[in-house]
């Protein structure tokens, strides 16, 4: 489906390398929601992005800014980039990200490192991020709703903010994992009710089985909220065994 973008970065195009943006901002200064009186910081990884402009990917950044339009419209957009190492794909993903922000989004990051996958690594980086940063009434509103479900994930980020968070569930190990993975999808779209998101998850050929579960029961269950979903990954690892051809032939199947 024409919503489910998967772009190549071929090697030899126009800004292949170097660059940065012109919206990257000291580590020192903080950022605003819509809500002024809401402070939200960007992640650590886009707060040290060179303030250079950004050049070349004309095609594929024309792209992706399409469909942060889109996202604010109300439609939730998986992005997918891929090619060879050190085409471009993390740098191309962070102006993405931070021009989305400039344009009111909260935005979440999370990547996968190639010699450490603890299970759920990178959305425990993304969401992390937001409930220690985000609208108290946003985390209040998911926990009425979810109860401490998420806590799997996120207890000591959770209990900074929130008191009297109740214990996860205990039941069965499947029915324990969908609960999770229905209180991440609860927090996304709480979340893009509030403002839009861009949630980017780096690096996807190093990600676990558990974090490309989550990542397709995420893409499945957020159709109707204002959210895009951006991965980046090598497509030159991704051998004909590797978990992440079954997840990315799955989401070319959803709508949204």
């Amino acid at each position: 489906p024409e919503d489910v973008e998967r772009a190549r970065l071929h090697q030899g195009h126009p800004g292949a390398r170097g660059g940065g943006s012109q919206r990257a901002l000291k580590t020192e200064k903080i950022f605003l929601y819509i809500v002024p009186a809401i402070v939200f910081l960007l992640p650590t990884a886009l707060r040290s992005v060179p303030q250079t402009p950004y050049v070349g990917r004309i095609e594929e950044h024309e792209r992706l800014r399409a469909s942060s339009r889109e996202v604010r419209d109300g439609s939730r957009r998986v992005v997918l980039l891929s090619g060879e190492p050190g085409i471009g794909k993390t740098r191309l993903a962070a102006h993405a990200a931070l021009e989305a922000h400039d344009d009111g989004f909260a935005v979440c990051w999370g990547a996968a490192a190639e010699y450490l996958s603890a299970p759920y690594g990178p959305w425990i980086q993304a969401l992390s991020h937001y409930v220690e940063h985000g609208p108290e009434a946003v985390l209040a509103a998911h926990v009425d709703r979810h109860g401490g479900e998420i806590a799997r994930l996120l207890r000591g980020s959770l209990d900074k903010r929130m008191a009297g968070v109740p214990m996860p569930q205990q039941a069965d190990p499947e029915t324990d994992q969908y609960l999770m993975f229905e209180a991440v999808v609860g927090l996304l779209q709480a979340a893009s009710e509030y403002s839009p998101v861009v949630l980017v998850i780096d690096d996807l050929h190093w990600a676990d089985i558990q974090t490309l579960s989550l990542l397709e029961h995420v893409a499945a269950g957020t159709g109707n909220a204002p959210l895009l979903v951006l991965g980046t990954y090598r497509d030159s690892d991704l051998d004909r065994g590797h978990p992440l051809r079954g997840v990315l032939a799955d989401l070319q199947r959803l709508d949204g």
